[in-house]
C-alpha cells in the first residue's frame, strides 16, 4: 500500500507499505527527497513483476512546483526509476494504466496557475522513458482528473471534475483517449445544474457501458438543497444516460461554402441520424468528383471506404456494433470530419 507521512510539518514523504496476507506488516519505506513534499495517489503491480506508484511532488509548501510524479521500484521498494513533471499549481498523478506493450500512461492535471488546470495523459515506456506529455481541454476554470481505465475496446477513460468560478459549480467531467494520446470524446454531467457534482472514480460494466461513483454537494445560493450524497452514474457504451438520447448533433457546415464552393474542404454537408441504428445519411450541398467517405473505428483502424461523388450518400450499418466511430470526407488533400455514433 501507498500514502504518505509527514514528517514534523517539514517535508511530506510517500509512505510505502508491505504486508502479508494477513494485514502483517513485513516493512515500511519512506520515498523522498529532502525539502521536498511527496504524496502517493496510486500504486499497481507491472507486467514484470514490479511496482508502479503515481502521485506528485513539490518543494515544501510550494504550490507553485506541484506536478505528477511516476515511480517504478522493485518489490522491497527500491527505486528503479522516477520521473517529476512540474508545473504551475499542477495536480498528482492520481490514475495509472499499464498497457499490453509495458508502457505506462498516467493521468494527472496540467496547472497554469493556482485558478486553472487542464486534464493531463503523460505516456512513458517500461523504462521510464518519456513518449508523450499532452494537455485537453479550455484554457478556463480548474479541471481535476482522479480515476483512468482501460476500456475493452482498448482506450483509456478519465474521471474527475471541472470548476466554474463564476458560480462556484463542479461538473463531473470524462475524456476517452486512444493510446497515442488523442481525444476522442469528452462530456460533462451534473445531478443537479449549478450545484457541486463530482466524480472519484469509474468502472466498464459487463454491458460495455460505464458507471461512474462521485458525490454531490448542492448549493443553496443556486437552488440546490439537501445534504451531500454519493452520486452513482449509469451510461450506456456511448456514454449516454440511460433514461436519455443523447442526441449527438453533427454537421460540417463551412460559412463559404454556399458563395464559393473550391473554398470548402470536402463540401458541406450533414449527417443523419446521428446517434444511428441501421443506416447512416451524409448529405452534401454539392456534387464534388473523386470524393470519398472514410470511416474509422473508435482506435483509429480504417473499417470502411467509399465514393461520395453525390450529394447523398447511405451507408448501411449491418456489419458495425454500437459505439463511436469517426467519419472524413475526402477531396484530395481536402478533409472535413466529425464523429457518429452508433446504437444497436
Amino acid at each position: 500500500m501507498a500514502g504518505s507521512v509527514d514528517s514534523l510539518y517539514k517535508n511530506t514523504d510517500i509512505l510505502l507499505i508491505k504486508t502479508d496476507t494477513s494485514g502483517n506488516e513485513i516493512w515500511k519505506k519512506k520515498i523522498g527527497l529532502p525539502n521536498y513534499d511527496e504524496t502517493a495517489w496510486c500504486i499497481k503491480t507491472s507486467n514484470d513483476g514490479k511496482l508502479l506508484i503515481s502521485g506528485n511532488r513539490r518543494l515544501h509548501n510550494n504550490q507553485s512546483t506541484n506536478g505528477a510524479f511516476v515511480i517504478k521500484a522493485d518489490t522491497s521498494g527500491a527505486i528503479i526509476w522516477e520521473k517529476y513533471f512540474p508545473s504551475n499549481y499542477g495536480l498528482a498523478a492520481t490514475g495509472m494504466v499499464e498497457l499490453g506493450n509495458g508502457d505506462i500512461v498516467a493521468l494527472a492535471g496540467k496547472g497554469f496557475g493556482s485558478t486553472i488546470s487542464r486534464y493531463e495523459l503523460i505516456k512513458l515506456d517500461a523504462t521510464g522513458n518519456i513518449l508523450f506529455d499532452k494537455v485537453y481541454g479550455p484554457m478556463a476554470d480548474r479541471a481535476e482528473a482522479y480515476s483512468l481505465i482501460q476500456n475493452q475496446e482498448g482506450n483509456l477513460v478519465a474521471a474527475g471534475q471541472i470548476y466554474y468560478s463564476a458560480n462556484n459549480s463542479v461538473n463531473g467531467l470524462m475524456y476517452v483517449f486512444n493510446q497515442n494520446g488523442d481525444s476522442l470524446f469528452s462530456r460533462e454531467y451534473a445531478v443537479q445544474s449549478g450545484s457541486q457534482n463530482y466524480f472519484r472514480d469509474l468502472v466498464q460494466a459487463p454491458d460495455k457501458g460505464y458507471v461512474f461513483s462521485g458525490f454531490i454537494s448542492p448549493l443553496f445560493a443556486n437552488g440546490g438543497t439537501g445534504n451531500q450524497d454519493i452520486w452513482l452514474l449509469k451510461t450506456d457504451s456511448t456514454f449516454c444516460e440511460a433514461a436519455f438520447n443523447c442526441g449527438y448533433p453533427t454537421s460540417i457546415a463551412e460559412a463559404e461554402c454556399s458563395l464559393s464552393p473550391s473554398k470548402c474542404e470536402a463540401g458541406e454537408m450533414s449527417v443523419y441520424p446521428n446517434p444511428a441504428n441501421t443506416v447512416v445519411n451524409f448529405i452534401f450541398t454539392h456534387e464534388v468528383q473523386g470524393r470519398k467517405i472514410k470511416l474509422y473505428d473508435a482506435v483509429g483502424n480504417l473499417i470502411y471506404t467509399c465514393d461520395a461523388s453525390s450529394k447523398n450518400l447511405t451507408l448501411t450499418t449491418d456489419n458495425l456494433t454500437s459505439g463511436i466511430y469517426f467519419y472524413k470526407a475526402v477531396t484530395g488533400d481536402k478533409i472535413s470530419q466529425n464523429k457518429v455514433v452508433i446504437i444497436k
